[in-house]
């Protein structure tokens, strides 16, 4: 069971108007500014994605915690991991490399090298900041593996992405590794709190919208558990509990033909009414409007 959108590596280059060319790998390099956000809602994806911010600014949320990504910052998105593009705060231009966790296993000299890179991203550093030789090395590297993607007519195009691609892993793990020292045992501590929460929402969210109930679950006071979230995600736990709810409901009537009161009743809600007017503050929109979409 999902709380949140699911999106394959396609699904997400179709939000950015391109198209996978090969499957496995897909390299993107905005030509003009981005000035709109394609992906405001929250998100999990097949794929591991690098991207290198050249201009502009975004607010990101992964996991529950916000950055603020601008130029120069590089930017590590584990597959699995929950995303969400909060808001464009300035037109933003990039170059991003995205990957199957096969293809990364597959065209990796050394997995282990990959496999720490992508714990440092998902659990510890996802974001940082780097200086001009850095860049400059990041962006020449994977402008290159882009040319090489698209040029199939080259006989050694196989082996060239091979080892470009560990390239930019080796150079992304030189990057984060300088910072794993800096996390201390307190964040570490928050963390778990947090995904010990996502771990229980994921179970309950079709039973369970009571704040108290999942404080208790964790062996916390609610007021410590809506603390922890307000620092690390500057939201609350009613608000990621109800978005967890309206995105199972979203689900339910995009994907399913339950009726308005099936669906009340499989999440809990005392009535269609109730569960009709819910929908309707989060959304803006009443549920028979919603499914009517995917009709569009």
């Amino acid at each position: 069971m999902e709380i949140y959108d699911f999106y394959t590596l396609t699904d997400l280059m179709a939000f950015l108007g391109e198209k996978v060319e090969h499957p496995g790998i897909h390299i993107s390099i905005s030509k003009k500014l981005l000035i709109a956000n394609p992906l405001p809602i929250p998100f999990r994806t097949d794929s591991s994605i690098i991207i290198l911010f050249l201009e502009g600014e975004v607010d990101v949320r992964i996991n529950l915690e916000n950055y603020r990504a601008k130029k120069n910052d590089l930017l590590l998105l584990a597959q699995d991991a929950v995303i969400q593009f909060v808001e464009l705060l300035q037109p933003t231009r990039y170059i991003a490399i995205s990957f199957s966790h096969d293809f990364a296993l597959q065209n990796t000299l050394n997995s282990k090298d990959f496999n720490i890179l992508y714990h440092l991203s998902l659990k510890s550093i996802p974001l940082v900041g780097l200086n001009k030789i850095q860049k400059n090395i990041l962006s020449n590297l994977i402008e290159r593996i882009y040319h090489i993607n698209l040029n199939e007519n080259n006989q050694y195009r196989k082996e060239m992405l091979f080892h470009y691609f560990n390239l930019i892993v080796l150079e992304s793990l030189s990057v984060y590794k300088d910072l794993l020292d800096q996390m201390t045992i307190k964040t570490s501590r928050k963390k778990e709190l947090i995904g010990g929460f996502l771990s229980l929402l994921q179970l309950y969210v079709y039973k369970e919208r009571s704040v108290n109930f999942y404080a208790e679950k964790l062996h916390v006071t609610p007021g410590y558990l809506s603390k922890v979230l307000r620092e690390i995600s500057n939201t609350s736990a009613r608000h990621i509990i109800e978005d967890s709810v309206v995105m199972e409901a979203r689900d339910l009537l995009l994907k399913t033909s339950l009726s308005l009161s099936e669906i009340a009743d499989r999440l809990n809600f005392s009535d269609q009414s109730f569960f009709g007017k819910f929908f309707k503050k989060k959304m803006k929109m009443t549920p028979n409007k919603f499914r009517s979409l995917k009709n569009m």
